[in-house]
């Protein structure tokens, strides 16, 4: 008898329980697209339930040697990825401050700082323009003048380590770093509608220009998630969601009926918050990421900018700057808390 897709996933869920059983899975009969819908969900959950490092490693070690050879860059990158994903704990957001950029880290203990005032200007309070560098780093994109966008690399210790010119500026940027590259995309660029889409080249210190995107005022947050990029904006307040494939760097937007503000979170799903008195949080089918339902009210009243917010396990903690209002959603338990 033929087995199908559905039984194939949950196979492959049950013999995930134990790292030795992952080498009975003939991998090469799977479907290529469960394959590679599973593939971030795998590494999550190895992450998630191994003790140790060593056990995170060699459990995806297993797989991906027993995965076809055209996904196992990939598979390597994810595993960086999702390895130093698990431990971020610290959000970092830029404020505005009369003497400069204000550098701020919140962790989940609930605690803010500030931690450094940078010698340049943001004209918004910022944490999507940061993307975190798995040594530690920060990579800091499009939100700052006089300079016309530069980006900064700004070390451990917090000392900017690099100015690196790239020559238009950008505001409602984000940046996401993936497999030694920075992917960055500017909202409305100065003195067109333009929105970019680049990525640095940190081994060979350089910029590439990608394909152009759709034109957005804002571009809020973005993840990886199943070997693409997601990311959301918006265009004259319209909601705007969409999928980047990394390696053809092909578009393909979401389609949502509401109009109102999500922003989205990953690991084995992917999340959208909602902005606003009475919205929702929706969560995606692990078997389909363009079906959603919803799983649980909110009352996050702010604009979508404001919005910031960190995975940690067993939560998204979510930071309304410079309001400075904090708020926990359980994923096992499908609540959201305010923390006084």
């Amino acid at each position: 008898m033929k087995i199908n897709n559905r039984d194939k996933l949950n196979l492959l869920n049950t013999h995930l329980d134990s790292a030795e059983a992952l080498k009975n899975i003939d991998y090469q009969s799977l479907d290529p697209t469960l394959l590679k819908l599973k593939t971030s969900a795998i590494l999550s959950k190895a992450c998630n339930d191994a003790e140790t490092e060593q056990d995170f490693r060699r459990i995806c070690s297993i797989y991906g040697k027993q995965s076809p050879s055209s996904n196992s860059k990939l598979i390597e990158a994810y595993l960086e990825y999702i390895s130093a994903y698990h431990k971020i704990t610290t959000l970092h957001i830029f404020g505005e401050s009369s003497e400069g950029t204000n550098l701020i880290a919140y962790n989940t203990e609930n605690e803010l700082e500030n931690i450094k005032l940078l010698n340049t200007t943001s004209p918004w309070d910022c944490s999507t323009c940061i993307a975190q560098i798995p040594n530690g780093e920060l990579f800091c994109f499009g939100a700052y003048y006089p300079d016309l966008g530069n980006a900064l690399l700004i070390k451990k210790n917090y000392e900017v380590r690099e100015e690196l010119p790239f020559g238009k500026y950008c505001y409602g940027s984000s940046a996401i770093y993936f497999n030694r590259h920075v992917y960055c995309f500017g909202g409305a660029c100065l003195g067109n509608d333009l929105t970019l889409s680049n990525k640095f080249d940190l081994d060979n210190n350089r910029w590439i220009e990608l394909a152009q995107m759709p034109q957005a005022d804002y571009m809020c947050k973005n993840v990886i998630f199943n070997g693409k990029i997601v990311i959301s904006g918006w265009r004259n307040a319209n909601l705007l969601v969409y999928s980047i494939d990394i390696d053809s760097f092909s578009i393909i937007p979401y389609d949502f009926e509401e109009n109102n503000f999500k922003i989205v979170v990953n690991l084995e799903r992917l999340y959208l918050i909602e902005c606003g008195r009475n919205r929702f949080i929706y969560e995606s089918e692990i078997e389909d990421e363009y079906t959603w339902k919803k799983i649980a009210k909110t009352n996050i009243n702010c604009d979508i900018y404001e919005l910031n917010y960190l995975y940690n396990k067993g939560g998204i903690y979510i930071i309304v700057y410079p309001e400075k209002r904090y708020f926990k959603f359980d994923l096992n338990k499908k609540t959201i808390t305010e923390i006084e």
